[in-house]
């Protein structure tokens, strides 16, 4: 493992006396036609005059010249130190904090790199989003009004679903198709999978229930994509599907019976339907028809499912090994 000395050094080499930019992408090209919709924290929305999909937009910076090769240079520095000081960390939140003060400190004890007194949080904050977060896309992630987020390709802008305003574009762009792939692997590597040219697709979830769906080249001809489905942290309940008008009384009690089947008899329901139409909440809406003294055994490809029961045993099954099974 290479002293601290010699990764500042080589650092220090590779970033040059290039040029300092750091362009705010949002701020700066907002039209004066847009109206705004509506506003939350550093979120807005607008709609955009001919434009049919709302638009999202929060500061995004967009490192150039000399702060990118910093930004690489940091991270590169602080993934090899933070690695020979291996810790278990109880929480996220206790992993960030330890990460966190220790790229300040690498920062500070590092003044070769030239960073600017004043862009200390900022570099520290940047550094870790791209190490314990995800990059450009970790601020959309933390907002829990969203429920999908897009990546379909480089050049073109991130797409969310919100739940209030459904489809909207962002101002959040990958310009490198290997942006998108690094981001990729990462989240790979930290759930125990990999995803290459004879595996390009990746179907799986975060720690916290996100669903993960993900493609690379040459299987997504315009470059790699990346969809994370975020799942609510309080699930719909019956109550909420009538109060939305979602599913009338008369259904609701028929299912009620049909699931509880008077504890005598209760009835097998196929529950089908597309791509986000509501099968998973359906079926955990209907999971607390079952009556407590039931045992419950679920299988999934992923594990999705969130049902309010006490006696409930997940299961999932596993994705193929090299020898290509597993799946069975």
């Amino acid at each position: 493992m290479p002293k601290l000395e010699d990764l500042i050094a080589q650092a220090k080499s590779e970033k040059g006396e290039g040029e300092e930019v750091i362009k705010i992408i949002g701020e700066n090209k907002k039209h004066e036609d847009n109206v705004l919709v509506a506003s939350y924290g550093d979120v807005k929305i607008y709609k955009v005059p001919g434009q049919d999909l709302l638009h999202y937009e929060i500061p995004v910076p967009r490192y150039l010249g000399e702060e990118k090769i910093l930004i690489t240079s940091l991270i590169d520095i602080a993934t090899k130190v933070i690695e020979t000081e291996t810790e278990t960390y109880k929480t996220s939140q206790q992993r960030r904090f330890a990460y966190r003060n220790k790229i300040l400190d690498i920062i500070n004890s590092t003044p070769e790199l030239k960073v600017p007194p004043n862009s200390k949080e900022f570099y520290t904050d940047v550094v870790l989003k791209e190490m314990v977060g995800y990059g450009l896309i970790d601020d959309l992630i933390k907002d829990d009004n969203l429920e999908e987020i897009m990546i379909i390709g480089p050049g073109k802008p991130v797409y969310v679903f919100h739940r209030k305003y459904d489809m909207m574009t962002t101002n959040v762009v990958y310009y490198d198709d290997k942006d998108i792939k690094d981001l990729i692997d990462k989240i790979a590597r930290n759930i125990g999978r990999r995803i290459d040219i004879q595996n390009p697709l990746l179907d799986a979830r975060l720690p916290d229930g996100t669903r993960v769906n993900a493609t690379i080249p040459p299987v997504s001809v315009n470059g790699s994509t990346l969809t994370l489905r975020k799942f609510r942290e309080d699930p719909l309940t019956i109550i909420d599907l009538l109060n939305l008008k979602t599913m009338s009384l008369e259904i609701a009690a028929f299912l009620w019976l049909a699931t509880d089947g008077f504890g005598a008899k209760p009835a097998n329901i196929l529950i089908s339907g597309g791509t986000a139409s509501g099968k998973t909440s359906t079926l955990n809406i209907l999971s607390s028809f079952i009556p407590t003294n039931e045992r419950v055994l679920t299988v999934e490809d992923t594990a999705e499912l969130n049902l309010p029961l006490s006696h409930w045993i997940r299961f999932e099954t596993r994705p193929p090994g090299m020898e290509g099974v597993g799946e069975e």
